[in-house]
């Protein structure tokens, strides 16, 4: 399904200090522009044939003139229209986009190569950055890596890194598991009840859930950074069973 956003320019005329101060002086006024993005779906397809005509833009009850529209598609005005009257647009700066991937899972998929080729190949664009949280450590992908290597380089050397880390945090699981598994083996499923065997199924159960707090800290973060904000959460809800 083909995306993009139409952005919508209203322009307000605000009155200067000086109508305030000295109102005795000729009234003067100043435009301001102001856009506002809008995505429109039917049916879960983006409508992208909207005509400025086609959209009504209110403010406290009161509706206001839309001098233009501009139907942007990731970072390219594919198509813009303006009112013959209206004030001189400026077009409108594209912003850069941020994106994020948090992985939470304990079993490296084949279906993430497919993921990661066709983000690098068919999303990822110059000017975009990318951030990757694993469940041992994080990577940033810095535009510069793009003048040294190819993006399917980049893509397989962050694979490489994803598998590795999610093997490590898989080990951990592991680990606690075949304790669990012994226990029970040599004293009988009883034995689960015995507060050593609760404080390992406590670690497993946290293991195998989302630390909602580095999520807050991340939300946090990232309303620091300008630009669009794109967030993918991978989540395994369960890898191995507790007995």
């Amino acid at each position: 399904m083909k995306k993009g956003t139409i952005i919508i320019f209203i322009f307000l005329l605000m009155p200067t200090l000086s109508n305030y101060a000295l109102p005795q002086e000729e009234h003067v006024e100043r435009v301001v522009s102001i856009e506002v993005p809008v995505r429109v779906y039917k049916k879960g397809h983006f409508i992208r044939d909207l005509s400025i005509h086609d959209f009504l833009l209110h403010e406290d009850g009161v509706q206001q003139k839309i001098d233009a529209v501009y139907l942007i598609k990731k970072k390219t005005i594919e198509r813009e229209e303006k009112h013959e009257e209206a004030v001189k647009t400026r077009e409108p700066e594209i912003a850069s986009r941020n994106f994020v991937f948090v992985f939470e899972i304990h079993t490296y998929l084949p279906k993430l190569n497919e993921v990661m080729d066709y983000f690098f190949n068919k999303v990822m664009l110059p000017g975009d950055s990318l951030k990757v949280y694993t469940p041992v450590r994080a990577y940033t992908i810095k535009e510069d890596s793009f003048k040294i290597l190819s993006k399917q380089k980049i893509a397989d050397q962050l694979k490489a890194k994803l598998r590795k880390d999610i093997v490590m945090r898989a080990s951990d699981y592991r680990s606690l598991y075949e304790q669990i598994r012994k226990i029970v083996y040599t004293e009988g499923f009883e034995a689960v009840e015995d507060p050593m065997c609760m404080t390992v199924l406590r670690k497993m159960k946290a293991l195998q859930q989302v630390d909602v707090s580095k999520l807050t800290q991340l939300a946090e973060s990232l309303k620091q950074t300008e630009g669009q904000k794109h967030v993918f959460l991978f989540y395994q809800k369960q890898s191995l069973p507790i007995p």
